[in-house]
């Protein structure tokens, strides 16, 4: 039986990655090694790895399900980190979302249920 997915998303550099995600997104380190990392914020564990190519994290993903979007929206709005093509919006199916960045290109998605 699955109980937990943690994505995994690339990071050009280790270091960078720690104080975006901490500092714009709200995430806490848990665990440094060599290569990798470890952050958290709510229920929600990210990793990252060491990466060398920078295609790769501009081609990664993650979806996040939120229960604030309009306000964590606002703040990824002022921290000017919201994709320029992905601005909140409701969609047809029945999600509203918007797409933020980080500075190697892994695209974060926010998502609410609007409506049922």
């Amino acid at each position: 039986m699955i109980s937990k997915i943690i994505p995994q998303l690339p990071s050009l550099d280790l270091a960078r990655t720690e104080d975006f995600y901490t500092r714009k997104l709200g995430f806490t380190l848990k665990r440094r090694y060599d290569g990798f990392l470890i952050l958290m914020k709510d229920d929600l564990e990210l990793h990252f790895w060491h990466c060398h190519e920078p295609l790769i994290p501009q081609n990664s993903s993650v979806y996040c399900h939120v229960d604030n979007i309009d306000e964590l929206y606002g703040e990824c709005e002022r921290q000017g980190i919201v994709h320029p093509n992905a601005h909140l919006e409701d969609k047809p199916w029945g999600i509203k979302e918007f797409y933020a960045v980080d500075p190697d290109g892994n695209l974060i998605k926010f998502g609410q249920v609007a409506f049922r």
